[in-house]
């Protein structure tokens, strides 16, 4: 098992890469994925739809994702629970119309020093609120 160090470290370098990712619109997702475990998988708000399974799968979400708009990230804090990395952080990307940032967990289950499971959680009503959608 990986030290808490080490693991916030890694944490802290694939915030730092999908900045990049989605500042480049994809020019480093080589050293992105080399951080992703081959059988990993990527869910959003724990939906079964959202899921992507896979290295390919989840290559081609950051890159469909960095190539439809910009985003800003900062990540907040990072803690260490056994081998699960929960990073807060605060996004801003360029489909939002009204002034704020949402409020995101990620959440890295980390195995043999690659990424093999992400989450992330965000707050659907500051989504939409964020984005001018009405709650109706």
């Amino acid at each position: 098992m990986a030290h808490g160090s080490e693991l916030i470290d890694l944490a802290v370098r694939f915030s730092a890469e999908l900045d990049e990712c989605t500042a480049t619109g994809g020019a480093n997702i080589d050293r992105l994925m080399a951080m992703i475990h081959p059988d990993a998988v990527r869910l959003i708000d724990g939906k079964a739809a959202s899921a992507q399974v896979g290295v390919a799968a989840i290559r081609d979400g950051y890159l469909s994702r960095a190539r439809a708009l910009t985003q800003e990230v900062e990540l907040h804090g990072v803690d260490v629970w056994g081998e699960l990395v929960v990073c807060r952080l605060t996004r801003r990307d360029s489909g939002m119309t009204t002034p704020g940032a949402e409020h995101h967990l990620r959440i890295l289950l980390v195995r043999d020093g690659r990424i093999q499971r992400i989450l992330v959680v965000t707050d659907p009503s500051e989504d939409k609120a964020l984005r001018g959608i009405s709650h109706a």
